[in-house]
């Protein structure tokens, strides 16, 4: 008997995020898995408009339709289409409602959520627990998360699995020089700078991302090599700059501390390649997908040892681990790293064994149709 199977995402494209790249990367794992095992397979996106999806290079325009927001339209469609299938997967756990209608209506539908992180490490309200309980597998992204749901939530460990996420299929590591070369015209970066880089979404909710504290150690680190610049690339609210340009003033480092804003997914191995370590001093990773991407390009990177951030770097097979609440464990790795590079240089081979787009398909085929016996 082959399997029906319908995914159910928020965004997939109109969204440049960690959940977005993961919906992509599950719809085309699904979409190839359609010759062998297989026999249909659809996506529906409540936010994206079908032309989002236009010359995506995942899967076909056919397996995917868009709502552009109409949340009744999508769940009644929803509904409608999960009759016709055997298997339901919802990529966020904001879609549980919709989830826990569609087990209503059909008990025998086998229904997935995946757990990215901090959306379920706290309790739910108390309508939104009782819905929980007609999830047939929860599969978190990383271990921490894996814990934290069966432990918060009550979740039977025989309905919990761990699948990692992947580096994107279709991220390129062949950068011209001369995108680099434009990034350090652009920060007026000097061949003798070494550049430490964070990527990351900053906001008031997200402040635990631990640019503060990087900051903080890099006042030491500037002891050893005083031609040090910290890049922070992605969005930023007006009050967080503002809170890490007064922080960056009073530890007289204006001069060191640079803001890349949003950067095109298409520009961000130039600004991987240009820099000597790669860090996110986090508490709050459900995985830490630009850990991967960072090693793809072959940059060492520090990461956090209290969550998903372990998984990404396997323990510390793949990368240095710090406390990241501990501005003395962020200033010796910094300066170990770029003391001496060549060192902690990721082991590519290692890398694409646990987190290649191959690795994934085969886990998420593991899991459907041998580990869970799901069809």
């Amino acid at each position: 008997m082959k399997n029906k199977i319908l995914l159910l995402t928020l965004k997939t494209f109109s969204a440049t995020g960690g959940i977005e790249t993961v919906c992509k990367c599950l719809g085309k794992a699904l979409n190839e898995s359609v010759m062998n095992n297989l026999e249909d397979f659809s996506i529906h996106s409540l936010y994206d408009n079908n032309s989002d999806a236009y010359g995506n290079r995942y899967f076909p325009l056919n397996v995917f339709k868009g709502f552009d927001g109409h949340k009744l339209t999508y769940i009644f469609n929803s509904i409608i289409k999960a009759h016709k299938k055997d298997i339901v997967i919802l990529s966020h756990v904001n879609l549980l409602p919709l989830g826990w209608m569609i087990k209503k209506i059909s008990p025998k539908k086998k229904l997935l959520l995946i757990a990215h992180g901090i959306e379920v490490w706290k309790p739910f309200s108390y309508f939104k627990t009782k819905m929980l309980a007609v999830v047939d597998e929860f599969v978190s992204v990383s271990r921490f998360t894996q814990k934290k749901i069966e432990y918060i939530h009550l979740i039977s460990s025989s309905k919990s699995s761990v699948i990692n996420n992947c580096i994107d299929p279709y991220l390129d590591d062949n950068v011209p020089q001369l995108k680099i070369n434009a990034l350090k015209n652009k920060f007026n970066l000097s061949e003798s700078d070494k550049i430490i880089f964070t990527l990351t979404r900053l906001s008031k909710e997200d402040r635990k991302k631990g640019c503060e504290n990087v900051l903080k150690a890099l006042k030491k680190v500037k002891e050893y090599n005083e031609n040090v610049k910290y890049i922070i690339g992605g969005s930023v609210e007006h009050d967080e700059k503002n809170i890490l340009l007064e922080l960056a003033s009073s530890l007289d480092l204006s001069d060191s501390l640079i803001f890349a804003d949003f950067i095109p997914n298409e520009e961000l191995g130039a600004y991987y390649l240009l820099s000597d370590v790669f860090i996110l001093s986090s508490n709050k990773e459900g995985f830490g997908i630009v850990f991967a991407e960072a090693m793809f390009f072959g940059t060492p990177v520090i990461g956090g040892n209290q969550d998903g951030s372990m998984d990404a770097l396997c323990d510390g097979e793949l990368g240095t681990l710090i406390n990241p609440s501990d501005v003395s464990s962020i200033e010796d790795a910094l300066i170990n790293v770029l003391k001496d590079t060549e060192n902690f240089l990721p082991d590519r081979n290692l890398l694409l064994s646990k987190f290649s787009f191959e690795k994934y398909k085969s886990n998420w085929s593991d899991l459907l149709y041998k580990s869970k016996n799901l069809n």
